[in-house]
């Protein structure tokens, strides 16, 4: 057996056991999007491998491998890099505001997202960052609607899962009562969001790379979600009593939406309640790479 077809070999099996690890929940995909940011790297050393006879199959085996380590046992390192001091801050309204509504758009580079139990205030941002850009938020009222953003992106230092040495920390509430639209995107993230306890109306999330953890309130009337992601694994938690349908575009990646008493049509999953339900919830996923979980509570 050449040299060739066993690296040709290892690379299928190693492809093979990164989505397996990933599907298992084991892998964490995003450790691509640190892979990416240096893609550069990787041609130089493609070159210098091709150079010193080592091959380039050789050398796409040996990435593989270390992603598969680096996802499997780096978590914590990647998703915890932090260097300087932490920077806390706390936004609330600079006085008492009555709302009907609340729009609340996010942009972060690579946060670790939580949700705070509801609040008495209009809103409440808890920041905690070290070495990233100092955050910009802004909040505007009109009538009762009032618009509430959030923007900590972009520097001068070059990139990793935001900045070199960068880390931020995100947790967020409003009052329970509130109707609620939220737009989230994030470079890459850890976002543990459990809406359960908030209104809900509209929420677009945008990942370049991580892994979500959704849970979902019951809403009032329909409730649209959409979520995007490059890499990683997105897991949804809705109501057992609401009508449901979910579409799908998953590139390389699976779904696994078994007990949740929805009946596929191509992308589309759909309960028989939802064409007759008051309350119901119309989700959107599409995945680059990953997986899509689905379960009912």
């Amino acid at each position: 057996m050449t040299a060739r077809r066993i690296a040709g070999g290892l690379i299928i099996l190693l492809i093979g056991a990164m989505f397996l690890l990933a599907n298992m929940g084991v892998l964490d995909l995003a450790v691509w999007a640190l892979i990416l940011q240096f893609w550069p790297v990787l041609l130089i050393l493609a070159g210098i491998s091709v150079l010193l006879g080592g091959g380039f199959r050789w050398f796409v085996v040996i990435v593989l491998a270390l992603a598969i380590i680096a996802g499997t046992f780096g978590g914590p390192l990647i998703w915890g890099w932090t260097t300087g001091t932490l920077t806390t801050e706390t936004f609330t309204p600079a006085q008492a505001v009555e709302l009907t509504e609340l729009e609340f758009e996010a942009r972060m580079d690579a946060p670790s997202v939580r949700v705070l139990a509801p609040t008495q205030e209009a809103y409440r941002l808890e920041l905690g960052y070290r070495a990233a850009t100092v955050p910009s938020v802004d909040f505007d009222l009109l009538g009762g609607l009032g618009r509430l953003t959030l923007r900590q992106t972009g520097g001068s230092n070059v990139y990793l899962f935001g900045r070199v040495g960068s880390r931020q920390n995100l947790a967020f509430g409003f009052p329970a009562t509130l109707p609620l639209d939220l737009r989230l995107t994030f470079g890459a993230t850890n976002a543990d969001l459990d809406l359960r306890e908030y209104l809900v109306r509209e929420l677009s999330l945008e990942v370049g790379a991580g892994n979500i953890d959704l849970r979902l309130g019951k809403p009032q009337g329909t409730m649209t979600v959409t979520a995007k992601t490059g890499v990683g694994n997105v897991e949804l938690r809705v109501p057992e009593d609401v009508g449901l349908r979910v579409v799908t575009d998953i590139g390389l990646g699976t779904e696994q939406f078994s007990g949740t008493g929805l009946v596929q049509s191509g992308k589309t999953w759909q309960d028989e309640a939802y064409a007759t339900a008051v309350d119901r919830i119309d989700i959107r996923v599409s995945a680059g790479v990953g997986r899509v979980v689905l379960t009912r509570y």
